[in-house]
Formats: C-alpha cells, structure tokens, sequence
C-alpha cells in the first residue's frame, strides 16, 4: 500500500484554508433577530403596583434577548429592563401568537417563583428554565 504524502498534505492544506475561510466571514447567529435594541413600551403598560413591576419585569426577561432593553417610566423616574430567554424577540407588549405566548407564561411563572424564593437574578435562573422548560 502507498501512501501518497502530497495528496494528504493537499488535503489538510484545503480543510484549514477552508476552515480559515469561514472564520473570517464568521458564522451567522440565528438567534439574533435584528429586532431594536431599545424598546419603548406604550404608556398603558405601565405598572401600577409592585406585582405588576415584578410580572413586567419577568416577561421582559423571558420574552426578549439579552441585548434589548425596555424602557419605560415607573412612579416618575425611567428605568430600563434588559431580556434574557429571547422566547419572543419580537415582544412589544402585544399579543403574542398562542405557542409564544405559553412558552413565555410558563418562564415568567417559573421566573417569579425563583425570584420570590432566592430573591436573585442571573444565570442560574436561565439554565433552570432552559433545562426544566425548553
């Protein structure tokens, strides 16, 4: 049997060159949806009580990315939520299609319990969700 050197080294010549190739024009990332980093949510969303903060909060982090970022007037001053789960990037404050909608609920019920019972945030909760829901 003989082992033919060039064509092997030929071979892994063309894998890396075409390995280099698709480092530099980078992979695409499909979870990215090109939906606007800053949303402003109408008026009528605004909350008018703590359970109603905690619940908006919660939605805002299950059903957008972790690069938006709601901003919205509460008690007088602005503040600004960023997402998480990116469930529903698309999330305005509207209806959501039925399937986003349950998928969204579940987080935010899921979200809630954890945030009353360690009073935290972070990742902890995304990998609980995402391992227990998704």
């Amino acid at each position: 049997m003989r082992i033919n050197l060039h064509s092997i080294a030929f071979s892994w010549m063309f894998a890396l060159i075409l390995l280099g190739l698709l480092l530099l024009l980078g992979a695409p990332n499909v979870a990215r949806t090109g939906t606007p980093n800053v949303i402003e949510l109408p008026g009528d969303l605004t909350p008018a009580g703590k359970d109603q903060l905690t619940s908006l909060q919660s939605t805002i982090w299950c059903a957008l990315e972790s690069e938006q970022t709601v901003r919205l007037s509460v008690g007088g001053r602005e503040v600004q939520y960023h997402g998480a789960m990116a469930i529903a990037p698309e999330w305005r404050g509207k209806a959501l299609p039925a399937s986003q909608q349950k998928r969204v609920d579940n987080c935010v019920q899921q979200r809630q319990q954890q945030l009353a019972g360690t009073g935290r945030e972070g990742r902890r909760a995304a990998l609980t969700f995402l391992f227990t829901n998704l």
